[in-house]
């Protein structure tokens, strides 16, 4: 114990792994919650303010289940700040977090209890101990988000975070973990001489932790079968698109003129080849560039052809109510894994909004929030123009 003697150096030593701890778990976070806009400088910062944060609350207060509340709304504020994933997610989150520092910090006293022959309440009384054994808390800490990191696919489990049913399950069993592990924390001030109590301690911890990690493996293998299922109706969906195309370009060119193409894919182009149908029964002047190019994430083809669809039956709707020339224009703009969505048509009246949102583009709105994209809808009323603009992360 003579190295933890010096406060100074286990000062230096567990402000280091905490930031190590806060940097791995906001990395991890990203990628779960797909974060990809400036991720190194996210997670420095996340992991500076987190590590500044942790430290102040540690040497100022003292009870340790308030300690773990704070940690707790601080986590979340700084997930919602730099991540921004929702409610759940930032809950799920935060109470990830404050979980597995409980955890940590049960086996770390508990282990000390046995070792040192003291019982909990004795090694909270020393400064020494109480250094050694938030160390060990914060190695220990650093060690479980490693070994979640490498045992939970980000790929499976990211997918969690768009499932509400699944994101509300996972938070709800963390959240009663969470308190269950506050109550035990009452019970490092029993001044009690049993080393059975600091072992059952550790039994504890353990145990929760294997709850926690079946509940995140349940939810993922849960959601890995949702999207496998999404994945085959997105293909009979794809299908159906095809034969809509060919239908368009044979059936329907004895009574449409039908243009070769709108897109070089075809599930763009199949909603695209739809709108200018409706475009030309309603003499609704149409004209379209919607290309991705080769670098971007295809993955999201099917997501950006239901917000084009959105977008799109919008612009019909106002158009078929204007009095002036109609007209719809669709656009698309890729820079650096940006894209950027746009349609432009003409409409006439009022567009009812509540909160900066325009109830005729709700749908849209919801798509793009899914997406953790953005839709702004800007009106031209001296010219009677409507412009919907939708821009979305596709970088691979």
């Amino acid at each position: 114990m003579n190295l933890f003697q010096n406060t100074s150096v286990t000062f230096y030593m567990i402000l280091a792994i905490r930031f190590l701890v806060c940097a791995f778990f906001c990395n991890w976070l990203m990628s779960l919650f797909d974060c990809s806009k400036k991720p190194i400088l996210i997670m420095l910062a996340f992991g500076l303010l987190m590590t500044v944060g942790t430290s102040a609350l540690t040497i100022y207060i003292t009870n340790e289940p308030l300690k773990y509340l704070c940690f707790m709304v601080l986590a979340a504020a700084l997930i919602a700040l730099f991540m921004r994933p929702g409610v759940y997610g930032t809950l799920t989150g935060a109470l990830f977090f404050a979980l597995q520092y409980m955890i940590s910090r049960a086996i770390a006293l508990g282990g000390l209890s046995v070792y040192t022959n003291r019982n909990m309440y004795q090694l909270l009384q020393e400064v020494s101990y109480v250094n050694t054994a938030e160390l060990i808390t914060w190695v220990l800490l650093l060690v479980m988000i490693l070994i979640y990191m490498m045992a939970m696919d980000s790929k499976w489990f990211s997918s969690i975070h768009h499932s509400e049913t699944q994101m509300f399950y996972l938070t709800s069993v963390s959240g009663v973990l969470c308190l269950y592990m506050l109550f035990q924390c009452y019970n490092y001030y029993y001044n009690m001489e049993m080393v059975w109590f600091s072992i059952s301690q550790i039994v504890t911890a353990c145990l929760v932790q294997g709850m926690q990690f079946i509940t995140i493996h349940y939810a993922q293998q849960v959601s890995q079968m949702s999207m496998q299922k999404e994945k085959k109706a997105d293909g009979r969906g794809q299908s159906a698109m095809y034969r809509l195309v060919h239908d368009l370009r044979t059936e329907g060119a004895e009574k449409i003129d039908m243009p070769a193409s709108f897109s070089s894919q075809p599930e763009l182009d199949a909603v695209l080849m739809e709108c200018y149908a409706s475009c030309r029964v309603s003499s609704i002047a149409f004209d379209a560039e919607a290309d991705l190019p080769a670098e971007a994430d295809k993955t999201k083809l099917h997501s950006i052809s239901a917000i084009l669809a959105e977008m799109l039956d919008c612009a019909l709707t106002m158009s078929r109510r204007t009095e002036r020339s109609a007209y719809i224009k669709t656009a698309f703009t890729y820079k650096e894994g940006w894209l950027l969505m746009s349609t432009e048509s003409g409409y006439m009246g009022m567009l009812k909004a509540r909160k900066g949102r325009y109830d005729l583009f709700s749908k849209v709105y919801q798509l793009a929030d899914d997406l953790k994209g953005s839709c702004e809808v800007k009106t031209d009323p001296a010219n009677h123009i409507c412009r919907c603009t939708v821009r979305l992360y596709c970088g691979k």
